[in-house]
């Protein structure tokens, strides 16, 4: 089989079903092995990025993918319409952060991509082909599997504490059947779900031309009139239970739920052959197995991991990502792409790793914390971009205290550092040699703290501070000071560092009134901040200081007087 694409470019205009914008989105073809990509044109710099499950962020009503300033919700039925069709080469340029509704079915991308025409390309496509039995179960009673078969087919069976949609099944045993037997069903919503929705700022543009609506548990009619009127839609009569628009096929819901199956299973980013087999199918759980076939049966671009590392076949590993021998990845691991593992490096479960890390040799990332009190909770650690983390670093999850020990991005974690559990450190940190976190610690941006100190638990280390190598952290250092010694002090403003960070003397003159004031004068800190508010003029540095010293539970640091 040949890769294919459109023959010439289409246009679709219509409403975002959750924004309620007016959107354009045009469907472009594209060269051999290009893919499906989605370009945000109405962003700087125009960011685009291949429709892929690595990229989904939410499903709650549609499936949404998303990349930094990058985000496209409502994908699902034009990837749908374009998987069944085989085109596996197109840019989809929109200018608003999702894929207009049209009609709530895949028929309108249906309708363009046949008038369009297909063109066939040079090079094979390609295909995941399913040589045994792969099953998926979820913990709320969703189940998918996928057999060997010869060519795509799809069972859907769906099951509503419904008096009109208890148990639907829908079948397309042949993708030339798609057009007319899938294509036509409509997004459906009960009338229940609709003010909640509404209230999380949800289906903003949803009416009934764009969706069928079940209207099942009566209301009174004032308010069904206040739903329809949110909607735009006339009064609707609140004594006639039932579907509010006519059904295109007895099981209408059960054939668009089949729809969105393939819509979600496109994002493996290749074809599929065999038959799947679904019940009880939802965008959460469909894009959840979308991630784990691509995962383990979709080889990644360039990502190269050495024949002696252990890699669980559910951890997900991004494209250009390195793995060294003797690597430990867990199970639930999620590693960015272009991040790299030295040899011997350790991740365990719930463990997420962000874009262009290097992780050194001996890291151990997630490992069980140090708390008596954890009990085997389900925690997470999260490391984000370009971040270094050197030899023999531990970074312990996180407890039921907080849930997550976070790193943020662009820090660098020097050799034989120590990050406790419930720790959060922000961006651009640098922790020298051998220094130590205790538990729930807080660092925020721009701090470096020197080799061998020590923090104790809840401390909380303010913006652009430097802490001297040795030092003892018992009390909460304010940002954009330096501090030092056993006990720790403030020893002044950190003004090289805030000069080599772009400060101008105006600011840094300004942070070193404020600590004259809160450090030098015979004031407690409640007089100190009174005085520093009516004296000082306003800037973003004095509120960041202010807000940190009357939000300190620990007690910030005092003076160096020696």
């Amino acid at each position: 089989m040949k890769q294919q694409t459109l023959k010439s470019p289409f246009t679709l205009k219509g409403k975002g079903l959750h924004t309620g914008l007016n959107i354009t989105a045009k469907f472009r073809p594209a060269e051999e092995n290009f893919g499906i990509r989605i370009c945000r044109k109405d962003l700087p710099n125009k960011p685009t990025f291949e429709a892929v499950a690595d990229y989904v962020s939410a499903t709650e009503r549609g499936t949404v993918l998303e990349n930094g300033a990058w985000k496209v919700s409502t994908v699902e039925h034009a990837l749908s319409a374009l998987y069944a069709m085989q085109i596996d080469n197109c840019l989809i340029e929109i200018d608003g952060p999702e894929i207009p509704i049209l009609n709530g079915s895949a028929q309108p991308f249906i309708d363009a991509i046949e008038q369009a025409g297909i063109k066939e390309q040079n090079s094979e496509a390609k295909v995941l082909v399913v040589t045994e039995k792969i099953e998926y179960i979820s913990e709320s009673g969703s189940k998918m599997v996928i057999l060997p078969n010869d060519k795509l087919e799809v069972d859907v069976t769906i099951a509503f504490n419904s008096q009109f949609i208890q148990s639907q099944q829908a079948i397309l045993s042949n993708l030339s059947d798609y057009a007319t037997e899938v294509a036509p069903a409509r997004t459906f919503v009960f009338v229940r779900e609709i003010e909640p929705l509404l209230q999380r700022g949800l289906i903003k543009g949803g009416d009934l031309e764009n969706a069928l609506v079940i209207y099942e548990t009566p209301m009174s009619q004032r308010g069904l009139d206040l739903i329809a009127k949110k909607l735009g839609q006339k009064s609707i009569d609140a004594s006639k239970l039932g579907y509010l628009s006519p059904l295109n096929y007895h099981n209408e819901p059960a054939r668009h739920k089949l729809l969105d199956v393939l819509g979600d299973i496109s994002l493996i980013g290749c074809r599929l052959q065999g038959k799947i087999v679904v019940f009880k199918p939802g965008h959460t759980f469909n894009t959840q197995c979308a991630k784990r076939l691509k995962n383990k049966f979709v080889p990644a671009t360039s990502t190269n991991i050495h024949a002696m590392a252990f890699v669980h076949p559910d951890a997900i590993i991004h494209s250009n990502v390195v793995i060294g021998p003797y690597c430990y990845i867990d199970k639930d691991v999620e590693i960015g792409e272009g991040t790299v593992l030295e040899p011997n490096v350790t991740i365990y479960d719930g463990t997420t790793i962000g874009k262009n890390c290097h992780i050194f040799p001996g890291a151990v990332i997630g490992g069980i914390p140090q708390d008596l009190k954890f009990n085997g909770e389900k925690t997470t650690t999260i490391i984000g971009d370009n971040t270094t983390i050197r030899e023999c670093v531990t970074i312990h999850r996180g407890t039921a205290s907080k849930n997550k020990t976070v790193v943020g991005s662009n820090c660098l974690i020097m050799a034989y550092c120590h990050v406790a559990h419930d720790c959060c450190l922000h961006d651009h940190i640098i922790m020298s040699n051998c220094s130590q976190l205790a538990g729930e610690v807080v660092v925020d941006d721009f701090c470096v703290i020197g080799g061998g100190t020590l923090v104790h638990q809840f401390t909380h280390i303010g913006k652009h501070a430097m802490i001297q190598g040795g030092s003892k952290v018992n009390k909460d250092i304010t940002p954009y000071v330096l501090a030092a010694r056993e006990p720790i002090a403030y020893c002044g403003v950190n003004s090289v560092g805030l000069r080599r960070r772009g400060f101008t003397n105006e600011q840094i003159n300004n942070i070193q009134d404020i600590y004259r004031i809160l450090y030098m004068s015979d004031l407690n800190v409640s007089q100190a901040i009174e005085k520093i508010a009516t004296e000082i003029k306003a800037s973003p540095e004095k509120d960041e200081i202010v807000t940190f010293v009357t939000s300190s539970t620990r007690g910030i640091c005092r003076r160096d007087k020696k």
